[in-house]
C-alpha cells in the first residue's frame, strides 16, 4: 500500500478514535435522550467548583467554537481537562502496523462478487482499488469510507471552519495552558475496541452491511451533523438509533465505556473544576453521562447554546 493511503488510513483512525459514531454498531435499548443539548454544568453533591460536560463532533474544526463563546469561556476557567484519549500522531504508524493490518488479505477474506463490488466502490471513492488496500482489516476499510463520505457530504458545514479537530484543540490548548489532562482510555484500548475486539468475520459482515446500506447511512450521518450544530442531543440520539437498526452488535462502544468512565469522572469533579470533552453521543440515553451523573445525585444543568 502506498504512503498516501497509509496516511489516509492514519487520518481515518485518528478521526475514529475521537468520535463515538460508528455506523456499523448497535446501541441497544434506545430510550429518550436528555432534553438539553451538548453542553452541561455539573454541580451539587458537595462540589466546590462547577464542572462542565461538552459533547464533541470530531470532524468539526475548532473555528466552530468561535460561535460558542460560552464553551470557550468555561473551558478557559477549568483547571482540568478530561478527554477520551490523547492521540499521539507519532505513535499512529506503530498502532497501524499492530492493529490495522490483517493477517489475511481482503481478496482472501471476501467472496469474489463482494470483492469486485468493494473494488468498484473504493476506486470511485478513493481512486484506489481493493488491491492497493488489500492488507487492511475490513473495519479499517469501513472507517476510511465512513470518513470520506462524511467529509464529502457535510462539506457545506465543515468548510466553514478552520483549525484543529475539536478534541485535538482541547487537548493541545489545555497542555499549553498547563491544565491537568486526564485521558479516560489509552490509544491501545480504543484501537483494540475498533480493530481487535470484533472478529474478522464480524468485520466482514459489518463492511457488507455498510456498503449495502450506504445511501441511507450517509443520509443519516448528514442529519446527525445538522442535529449537532443545532445543539439538539435528543435528535442526535434518535438519528443514532435509526442508524443502528440494521445491525446487531453489542453496545460496548457506548454503554460499557460510559460505565467504565463513571468510575473515574465523579472523583475528578469532586477534586477540581473539570471540563469533560467526549463524543456527543456519550452524553445521551439512559446510560449516557448526563443520566449517570444525575443518578448519582449531581445536578446536571443544560447550558443554552446558539443554533
Amino acid at each position: 500500500m502506498t504512503m498516501h493511503y497509509k496516511k489516509l488510513c492514519s487520518q481515518a483512525i485518528a478521526w475514529l478514535l475521537a468520535t463515538t459514531l460508528i455506523l456499523a454498531n448497535q446501541a441497544q435499548g434506545q430510550q429518550a435522550a436528555p432534553a438539553g443539548g451538548v453542553f452541561y454544568a455539573i454541580s451539587g453533591k458537595g462540589i466546590k467548583d462547577t464542572s462542565y460536560l461538552f459533547g464533541t463532533y470530531h470532524l468539526l474544526k475548532d473555528g466552530y467554537l468561535n460561535t460558542l463563546p460560552t464553551v470557550k469561556q468555561r473551558f478557559a476557567k477549568a483547571t482540568g481537562l478530561v478527554v477520551e484519549t490523547i492521540i499521539d500522531s507519532a505513535a499512529l504508524p506503530a498502532q497501524y502496523q499492530k492493529m490495522v493490518l490483517a493477517t489475511d488479505s481482503l481478496s482472501g477474506l471476501l467472496d469474489k462478487p463482494f470483492y469486485d463490488s468493494l473494488n468498484n466502490e473504493l476506486t470511485q471513492t478513493l481512486g484506489a482499488g481493493a488491491s492497493q488496500l488489500n492488507r487492511l482489516k475490513p473495519a479499517a476499510i469501513s472507517t476510511i469510507l465512513a470518513m470520506v463520505y462524511a467529509q464529502k457530504n457535510s462539506a457545506a458545514v465543515l468548510d466553514k471552519y478552520t483549525g484543529s479537530p475539536l478534541d485535538v484543540y482541547f487537548a493541545n490548548t489545555a497542555k499549553q495552558a498547563g491544565k491537568n489532562i486526564t485521558p479516560l482510555e489509552t490509544m491501545d484500548q480504543q484501537m483494540g475496541l475498533l480493530f481487535v475486539k470484533p472478529t474478522i468475520g464480524h468485520q466482514v459482515e459489518a463492511l457488507k452491511m455498510f456498503l449495502r446500506n450506504k445511501n441511507s447511512l450517509v443520509a443519516l450521518g448528514d442529519s446527525l451533523m445538522k442535529a449537532y450544530v443545532d445543539n439538539d442531543l435528543g435528535k442526535m440520539y434518535d438519528i443514532y438509533g435509526k442508524t443502528m437498526e440494521a445491525s446487531h452488535e453489542e453496545d460496548y462502544l457506548i454503554k460499557d465505556r460510559n460505565n467504565e468512565w463513571m468510575k473515574t469522572l465523579p472523583g475528578l469533579v469532586q477534586k477540581s473544576k473539570q471540563f469533560i470533552a467526549v463524543g456527543a453521543l456519550h452524553l445521551a440515553g439512559p446510560y449516557g453521562l448526563v443520566a449517570q451523573f444525575k443518578n448519582l445525585g449531581y445536578t446536571v444543568t443544560p447550558i443554552k447554546l446558539p443554533k
